[in-house]
């Protein structure tokens, strides 16, 4: 038992390519929400849907501010939500960064296991995407990102985005513990009404 369990790690480890099917396509403003719903699905809970995740870390009601639309602001306003929210939600999720072998590794192993990953740049729009798949001997990764959608996932240079730099989230495959749901949806109310009280901000 424990050699077959060997054999089929090692072939695992070998495999040169793997796709996840039928993660749903995904485009538009916020991406990493998005890309985060569809690996909580995968790995957690199937009901978690991109609107309840957009609500409760409070990026549906995040706006840019800077005044040449720029959304970095924004973007470490919703950094510093994502995390908490997770951890609340009880999630397990690690994050990765680097362009070594071991980060790679990470990386593989959850689309090994059904799971897609959470990103940044693997398709050159230098943002967040969920990455649903990799072909090692065509040099490609497969997903969904910010740009509109065709029937295919998008495609990327696998050799490119190891080498510029990986980051991203990994969600962990595990049933979901019971978690009081009304008092994290309540705080993020509390902090809606904070947002539309704040006084305006001017960045650049």
């Amino acid at each position: 038992m424990g050699s077959a369990i060997a054999a089929i790690l090692v072939a695992l480890l070998l495999e040169d390519s793997h796709v996840i099917p039928g993660i749903e396509p995904m485009q538009g403003p916020d991406p990493t929400v998005g890309a985060l719903a569809r690996a909580i699905r995968a790995a957690n809970d199937p009901s978690m849907t991109d609107t309840y995740l957009f609500g409760v870390t409070g990026a549906a009601f995040l706006a840019t501010v800077c005044a040449n639309n720029c959304n970095c602001r924004e973007w470490r306003e919703l950094s510093l939500r994502l995390d908490p929210t997770l951890k609340a939600l009880g999630v397990p999720f690690e994050k990765y960064e680097g362009s070594d072998a071991a980060a790679w590794a990470r990386v593989k192993a959850s689309i090994d296991d059904g799971v897609p990953v959470v990103g940044w740049n693997p398709f050159g729009d230098f943002e967040d995407a969920v990455i649903t798949g990799y072909d090692v001997e065509k040099d490609l990764l497969y997903g969904w990102g910010a740009m509109p959608a065709g029937k295919e996932y998008a495609t990327g240079k696998l050799s490119e985005w190891r080498s510029g730099g990986m980051s991203g989230y990994i969600v962990k495959r595990s049933k979901l513990p019971e978690v009081d749901r009304k008092a994290l949806e309540l705080a993020s109310l509390r902090g809606i009404l904070a947002f539309e009280r704040r006084p305006e901000i001017e960045g650049g």
